[in-house]
C-alpha cells in the first residue's frame, strides 16, 4: 500500500510517534517529514510536494510559529488539496514553563479573528525585529540573512490566507483523530478494511494488564505523552481524573471553537489556576497579572463594539463569548455582553442570553474580581475604537512594537483589498500609540476612499489628522467635501475650503469648492469670481455646466442647488468623485472631481529631489512610475506611497547610463501605464571637485553618461509615444551650474550647460506636437545625496550647508509640480531658483542658517 507521509514540527515528534506506533502496528507504513535547521526555509514544503502518496498534516502552535515549517506551506497545501491527498489535523502545541521543567500545553486556534490575528501579529513582529538587524549583519552573511528575511516577510503576508484556506478546506482536531480507534484516519484515506484489523488489536490492548507504575527516576519526559486537557476553560484539577464522556470531541465536527486563545497575556481563567509543582505567585506578580486581565477585557469590549456597529454581529458576539469563557464572573464584561444582545439581537447561530458561556461555567465559589480602575467602556456609538480618549500613560516599548506590527498588518490588508481588517488594525495602532506618525491620515484616506459608508468616521479621522498636520491643504479639502456633501455642515465646510486655498493657492478644486459653497450661501457675484479663479488655476475645471451655474445672467430665481448622490462604488486611489450633472436640468452643486490623474515617470526617484517629487505627485493623487538603480529603495518608497497616500506606484529598476537596459525596462511597462503624460528627467550627479588638470576621467565619464546620455536615452524611449498621442510634457532637472560656471566644477558645469541646451533644442523639435518642454535650475539643495556623492562618501567634506540655508528637496519638487499643473496652453520654459542666501554659484552669505 501507499506510504502515509506525516508532516509536523519537530517539537511535536511525540504526536507523530504516537500515530506511527498506534496505526503502524498493523503494517501501514509512515514516512516522517519535519523541519530541520540544516535546511533552508521552504525545503520541507518542497520535499512534501515531491511525494505522491497520502499526507497527514499536523498543524500545531509550534508549526504555526516555525519559519522552516511555514515557508511555502500555503502553495504546498493548495497543491495537496487539488490532488485530494491531504488530511489536516489541528492539535495543541507545547512550550516549556517558566520553571524550565514543566511542559505547558498551548492551544492551537485560528478559526476566529481574535485568534488568527495573534499569529499574524507574531509574524509581523518577527519580520520587524529581523529587519531591524539588517544593518548589523556582516557582508559575508548578508545573502543568507536576506533569504531568511524574505522568507519571514512572505510568511507574514501569507499566513492570513493560509488560515482562510485551512478553514475552507476543513480540518479535524486531535481528539477527533483518536476517536473510535482512529476511524477518521482510515475512512479519509479509504482504508476501512484496515480499520477492522486495527480495532481487533485495540481490543486486545484493553484486555492486557496495566503496566507497572513507573518510578520517579524512570518517568518519561512529558513530551513523550500526548497532552490531555480536561477542559480548556476550567481550573487545573488537583487530582488526575479521566475526562467525562461529554467532554470528548464530536467525530465529524471540528471542536476548537471555544478553546483558550494562544497567548499568554489573556490568561487562562480569573482563578489564575496553579501549575503543578510551581509555587504561588507573589502579591506583586498577582497584581500585575490582574491588571493585564483588565486591560484585555477593556480592549475586548471595544473590539466587540467595533464589529457589532459595523454589522458583523456574529463576530462581535463571538469576541464576548470567548472572553466570558475565560472570565465568567467579570461583571463589566457580563453587562456589556447583555447590552450587546439587547441592542443587536441574536447572531446567526441563534445564541442568546441562555447560551451565555457564563451560565455553562462550572459551579464554584465566585472569584473576587480585581477592582476596575475605571468603568469598562460601554458599547460606543461613535466611529471606532480609536475614538476613545488616549490613555495618559507613557507608551511602553512593547506597545510601540505591537503598534508597528498592527500597522504592517493594516498595510497588508489594504494591499489585499480587505479594507475592514485594515481599519481594524490601524484602529489598534491609534489605540496603542496615537502618536504614530500618519496613522490618522491613513485612517482618514481609508475610510473616505474605500469605506464610503463611514462618513462620520472619516470626518473624525480627518479632524485628528489635522491636529497633527494643520497646514495640510488636502486634508482640509477632503474634510470640507465630507462636511458639505454628506454631513450637512456647510458653514464648517466653507471654512475648510478657505483654509485649503490659503495653504495652497494652486489648489484648483479647492477654489471650485469654495465657489460652490459661496454660491449656495447666496453670494453669487463672489462665487462667480471664485469660479473664474479656479479656472485660471486649472483650465480643466471649466465646463458648460459650471459656466451656466456661475456665469449665466441671474434670472428671477437662481437655479436650485441639487443634492449630491453618493457614488455607487468606492472611488479609486485618492479621488473624491461624484456623478456628472444631468443635462437639461438646472445645474446644481456638482461635487469636486480631481482632474484625470497624470501618469508621471521620474528618473532618479530613490533619493533627494526625485523622491520628494514622487511624494508630491502621489500626494495629489497622480500615478507615478519610480525608476532608479537601488531596488531596495524603490520598493521602500513604493510601500511608503501606498501606505501614506493609497497610491499604488509602479517601479522600474535600471541604470540610465545603459541604453539597452533602459530601453528594455521601459518596454516592460504594463499597458495600463504606457501612456506617460509627464517625464521628469531628474537622474543626475556630480563626481569630484578638482581643477581640470587634476580631474579623474572616471568621474568625467560617470557625469557625462548620467547627466547627458542618461537624459537622452530615457527621452528617446518616451518621447515617441508623446508624439503619437500629440500631447505630453518633459521637465528636465538642470542646475544653476548650467547657467554659471564655478572653479573646480568644470565637467559637471559642462553637463548641466548641455542639459540647458538640450531643453531648448527639444522645445524647438517637439512644440509642433503639442508637447511642452520645461526646465528647473536650482542652486544648492539639501536633503539630497549630491555633496556626499561628489566627495565619494566623505561625510565631513560633504558638510557644505552648515553655515547657510539652501533650498530643500521639497522646494524643488513643489516647483516641478507647479510647472506641470499649468493649463495645457501654458509652457513654463525655465525656473532658475536658489535659497535666499545664495546670490550666484560662488556668492553665498555663510553667516549662519
Amino acid at each position: 500500500m501507499s506510504t502515509i507521509h506525516l508532516v509536523y514540527a519537530h517539537e511535536n515528534q511525540n504526536l507523530a510517534e504516537k500515530i506511527t506506533h498506534q496505526i503502524g502496528r498493523i503494517g501501514i507504513p509512515f514516512e516522517h517529514h519535519t523541519d530541520s535547521a540544516a535546511e533552508l526555509p521552504g525545503q520541507l514544503a518542497a520535499r512534501v510536494e515531491a511525494t505522491d502518496g497520502p499526507v497527514l498534516l499536523l498543524v500545531t502552535d509550534n508549526f504555526l510559529k516555525n519559519r522552516y515549517c511555514l515557508a511555502n506551506v500555503l502553495a504546498m497545501f493548495q497543491n495537496l488539496l487539488r490532488q485530494k491527498r491531504v488530511l489536516t489535523v489541528v492539535a495543541d502545541g507545547w512550550k516549556t514553563a517558566a520553571d524550565g521543567q514543566q511542559i505547558e500545553s498551548v492551544p492551537t486556534q485560528f478559526d476566529r479573528v481574535v485568534h488568527a490575528i495573534q499569529y499574524m501579529n507574531f509574524w509581523q513582529t518577527t519580520y520587524l525585529d529581523l529587519n531591524a538587524q539588517r544593518s548589523e549583519i556582516p557582508d559575508q552573511e548578508k545573502p543568507t540573512f536576506e533569504r531568511n528575511l524574505e522568507s519571514v516577510r512572505n510568511i507574514a503576508n501569507e499566513i492570513g490566507e493560509l488560515f482562510s484556506t485551512l478553514k475552507d478546506a476543513g480540518y479535524f482536531t486531535w481528539e477527533q483523530l483518536e476517536a473510535d480507534n482512529y476511524a477518521l484516519f482510515f475512512r479519509h484515506f479509504g482504508l476501512q478494511e484496515w480499520h477492522a484489523q486495527y480495532e481487533k488489536l485495540a481490543a486486545l490492548d484493553h484486555q492486557a494488564p496495566a503496566p507497572p507504575q513507573a518510578s520517579a527516576e524512570n518517568t518519561a519526559a512529558p513530551i513523550a505523552e500526548t497532552p490531555v486537557i480536561a477542559g480548556p476553560l476550567a481550573p487545573a484539577p488537583t487530582t488526575t481524573t479521566e475526562p467525562e464522556p461529554e467532554q470528548q470531541a464530536s467525530e465529524n465536527t471540528p471542536t476548537n471553537g471555544h478553546e483558550t486563545p494562544p497567548t499568554v497575556s489573556t490568561e487562562q481563567d480569573d482563578a489564575l489556576p496553579e501549575i503543578a509543582g510551581a509555587g504561588q505567585p507573589d502579591q506583586e506578580d498577582s497584581e500585575r497579572r490582574k491588571k493585564i486581565i483588565e486591560k484585555e477585557i477593556r480592549q475586548t469590549i471595544m473590539d466587540a463594539g467595533f464589529w457589532l456597529e459595523r454589522g458583523y454581529t456574529e463576530r462581535g458576539l463571538e469576541l464576548f463569548r470567548v472572553a466570558l469563557e475565560q472570565h465568567p464572573h467579570h461583571e463589566d464584561l457580563q453587562k456589556a455582553y447583555e447590552r450587546a444582545l439587547e441592542q443587536y439581537g441574536e447572531d446567526s447561530n441563534g445564541l442568546d442570553a441562555q447560551n451565555n458561556p457564563a451560565h455553562d461555567a462550572p459551579q464554584q465559589e465566585p472569584v473576587p474580581e480585581t477592582p476596575t480602575q475605571e468603568p469598562a467602556p460601554p458599547l460606543f456609538t461613535d466611529a471606532a475604537p480609536a475614538a476613545q480618549e488616549p490613555v495618559q500613560e507613557p507608551v511602553q516599548a512593547s506597545q510601540h512594537q505591537e503598534a508597528a506590527s498592527y500597522d504592517q498588518m493594516g498595510e497588508n490588508a489594504l494591499e489585499k483589498g480587505d479594507y475592514l481588517l485594515a481599519k481594524y488594525c490601524w484602529d489598534r495602532v491609534a489605540d496603542l500609540d496615537p502618536n504614530t506618525p500618519g496613522i490618522f491620515r491613513k485612517l482618514a484616506l481609508l475610510t473616505s476612499v474605500h469605506l464610503t459608508d463611514y462618513k462620520e468616521t472619516a470626518a473624525y479621522y480627518l479632524e485628528q489628522a489635522l491636529k497633527a498636520e494643520p497646514e495640510d491643504a488636502e486634508l482640509h479639502f477632503r474634510l470640507g467635501i465630507l462636511l458639505r456633501d454628506h454631513l450637512d455642515q456647510p458653514g464648517k465646510a466653507l471654512r475648510h475650503f478657505g483654509d485649503t486655498v490659503m495653504l495652497n493657492p494652486d489648489h484648483g478644486e479647492g477654489w471650485l469648492a469654495l465657489a460652490q459653497s459661496t454660491h449656495e450661501a447666496g453670494d453669487h457675484a463672489q462665487a462667480a469670481s471664485l469660479y473664474q479663479h479656479a479656472v485660471d488655476v486649472n483650465r480643466d475645471l471649466k465646463s458648460e455646466a459650471y459656466d451656466a451655474l456661475f456665469l449665466a445672467p441671474r434670472q428671477e430665481k437662481a437655479p436650485a442647488i441639487a443634492e449630491i448622490e453618493a457614488p455607487s462604488e468606492p472611488p479609486e486611489q485618492n479621488e473624491i468623485t461624484t456623478e456628472a450633472p444631468v443635462e437639461e436640468k438646472a445645474p446644481g452643486l456638482i461635487s469636486v472631481s480631481t482632474p484625470e490623474p497624470l501618469t508621471v515617470l521620474i528618473t532618479g526617484a530613490t533619493s533627494g529631489i526625485g523622491r520628494a517629487t514622487a511624494e508630491c505627485f502621489a500626494r495629489h493623487g497622480h500615478r507615478v512610475i519610480l525608476t532608479g538603480r537601488r531596488s531596495d529603495r524603490l520598493e521602500a518608497l513604493q510601500e511608503h506611497l501606498l501606505g501614506t497616500y493609497q497610491n499604488d506606484a509602479h517601479i522600474l529598476h535600471f541604470d540610465v547610463r545603459d541604453y539597452a537596459g533602459t530601453r528594455e525596462a521601459l518596454q516592460q511597462i504594463p499597458e495600463s501605464w504606457q501612456a506617460i503624460d509627464l517625464l521628469i528627467n531628474n537622474a543626475g550627479l556630480a563626481k569630484g571637485f578638482a581643477p581640470i588638470h587634476e580631474g579623474d576621467p572616471e568621474h568625467w565619464d560617470t557625469m557625462i553618461d548620467t547627466n547627458i546620455k542618461g537624459l537622452l536615452y530615457v527621452t528617446r524611449c518616451i518621447a515617441p509615444g508623446m508624439v503619437e498621442r500629440q500631447r505630453g510634457h518633459i521637465i528636465n532637472v538642470g542646475s544653476i551650474a548650467g547657467k554659471e560656471v564655478y572653479p573646480n566644477g568644470n565637467v559637471y558645469c559642462a553637463t548641466k550647460f548641455a542639459v540647458d541646451a538640450l531643453t531648448k533644442s527639444m522645445r524647438l523639435d517637439l512644440h509642433r506636437h503639442n508637447i511642452r518642454i520645461s526646465q528647473v535650475s536650482p542652486g544648492h539643495v539639501e536633503e539630497t545625496e549630491f555633496a556626499l556623492t561628489r566627495f565619494d562618501g566623505d561625510a565631513e567634506k560633504a558638510k557644505i550647508y552648515n553655515d547657510f540655508q539652501p533650498l530643500k528637496a521639497a522646494d524643488v519638487a513643489e516647483t516641478i509640480y507647479f510647472i506641470a499643473m499649468q493649463p495645457a496652453h501654458v509652457n513654463i520654459q525655465d525656473v532658475w531658483m536658489s535659497g535666499t542666501q545664495q546670490a550666484s554659484t560662488t556668492m553665498i552669505n555663510r553667516s549662519g542658517r
